[in-house]
């Protein structure tokens, strides 16, 4: 295990595990932003294996067309590296340099979806600055090459509040792009104020309680209210043909009166019994 490997100085005592399911709706609102032509990303400061789990779980990705996954991050000799897995055995790994030619490969395997891209905070600060240096180098094209696709990859984890709005400012500067920020803690804050539009998220608002987990009860209410106004839509066209058929029928009984008032009582009685026959 990674973890345990790369800290020497804590003991391996056991797992806590924390059950922090995804809402059920989380994947058709995701879905939806998704289908109005919105990129999402994650910025998260869990760590990447976990923010992969949940975004996976949320609809980040169309799993019929995912092949691998890339991670950028840093090496024990501070060198941006990308480690590779295939989709299905995240054990087997590999890793490659971090250079124009493997940013330019990995991104087009995101443009085309068969490559989930997820970046540590650590890696995006780094590679903010090298481009702040402004040498002129392999790298320094490759970090800029990934800073303007930077809305191509999908999560970014590890990521403290100060990573977070540079993240927020890079999208702006560099992708040219307007950006929306949802947050729910004090860690988002910061993100938040630098994003073109902001959402924050109450916590227990909406709060969806089932026996079944799966269930999407916000869908079902919502589909629900679709009904009721599709019902009161109907009654409403029901309503305004019954009125037109009302009037038709006053207008012939009136016209049917003053024709009845200038004839004898048995010219009447046919011109009623032809009326009721009308109708």
């Amino acid at each position: 295990i990674d973890l345990i490997e790369t800290s020497d100085d804590f003991d391996m005592i056991g797992f806590s595990c924390f059950d922090a399911a995804v809402r059920p709706s989380t994947a058709r609102v995701v879905n939806d932003i998704k289908s109005s032509g919105t990129k999402v990303c994650m910025l998260t400061g869990d760590a990447p294996a976990a923010a992969l789990a949940v975004a996976q779980s949320a609809g980040f990705f169309d799993v019929k067309r995912l092949v691998r996954t890339a991670l950028l991050d840093i090496d024990d000799k501070n060198d941006l590296i990308w480690i590779l897995s295939r989709q299905g055995n995240p054990v087997k790994k590999k890793s490659i340099k971090f250079c124009f030619r493997s940013v330019k490969s990995i991104m087009k395997d995101g443009y085309s979806g068969s490559c989930a891209i997820v970046v540590t905070g650590r890696a995006i600060d780094c590679i903010l600055n090298r481009i702040s240096v402004h040498k002129i180098d392999d790298e320094y094209i490759a970090s800029l090459h990934l800073m303007q696709n930077l809305s191509q990859i999908s999560v970014i984890s590890r990521a403290s509040p100060l990573t977070k709005q540079n993240v927020i400012s890079s999208l702006k500067k560099y992708c040219d792009v307007n950006v929306m920020m949802c947050g729910d803690g004090v860690n988002d804050i910061a993100a938040m104020k630098t994003a073109d539009i902001s959402s924050a998220l109450l916590t227990g608002y909406g709060r969806e309680t089932s026996s079944d987990n799966s269930l999407d009860l916000e869908n079902e209410r919502r589909k629900s209210k679709i009904m009721q106004k599709r019902i009161a839509k109907k009654r409403i066209e029901i309503g305004a043909t019954g009125n037109v058929d009302h009037e038709r029928v006053r207008k012939k009984i009136d016209a049917t009166l003053i024709e009845l008032s200038s004839s004898d009582s048995g010219n009447g009685f046919e011109i009623l019994a032809n009326l009721v026959k009308d109708e």
